[in-house]
């Protein structure tokens, strides 16, 4: 078999999902896709492995970069009283891709807080800040839903974390996110 070739799974891409249905409760997650996608090379000899995956992603709605239903979910970390420094609040899997709607701090008491939320890229050891707070912490303090009209995408190499410079009497951050990928 030439280098790059697709060496096919033991079975076809859709008799691996044939114990899946497009949704409920045993709908094809999109890490079942990826897992047997993955692998493909993009060449020519694999066309027809490359049509089926296409087919696969299309009835998933996976194609147009909108969000995959039921992926919709809150990533949290709380965090103690004087518990500060750089925290990950969500960092997605290998291979994936997730958008955040909306970032918030909530309260363990209502004590003075400074903090501000970040995309951290590891390979390049380098933030972008998209938002900050300081003052008291009230339930449901919004860093930010909308960063200039721009969606924030996070993956493993580029993901969500806060800095925490004070913390007196303990808190949670909250992110809405989305799987897009």
């Amino acid at each position: 078999m030439p280098p790059g070739h697709y060496k096919k799974p033991s079975r076809h891409l859709l008799d691996q999902l044939n114990t899946f249905t497009l949704g409920g409760d045993e709908a094809a997650s999109a890490t079942n896709v990826s897992d047997l996608t993955d692998p493909i090379h993009i060449q020519e000899t694999n066309l027809g492995a490359l049509e089926t995956a296409n087919t696969i992603n299309s009835a998933l709605f996976r194609l147009d970069g909108g969000i995959i239903p039921d992926t919709a979910k809150v990533e949290y970390i709380d965090l103690d009283a004087d518990d500060t420094g750089w925290k990950t609040v969500f960092q997605p899997a290998a291979a994936e891709v997730w958008m955040v709607h909306s970032l918030s701090i909530g309260d363990s008491g209502g004590g003075n807080m400074s903090v501000s939320a970040s995309l951290y890229d590891p390979t390049a050891d380098k933030s972008v800040l998209l938002d900050a707070a300081t003052g008291t912490v009230t339930t449901g303090t919004v860093l930010s839903a909308d960063w200039n009209g721009a969606p924030v995408f996070l993956s493993n190499t580029l993901y969500l974390r806060v800095y925490v410079a004070t913390n007196s009497n303990g808190m949670s951050i909250y992110a809405g996110v989305s799987r897009v990928r």
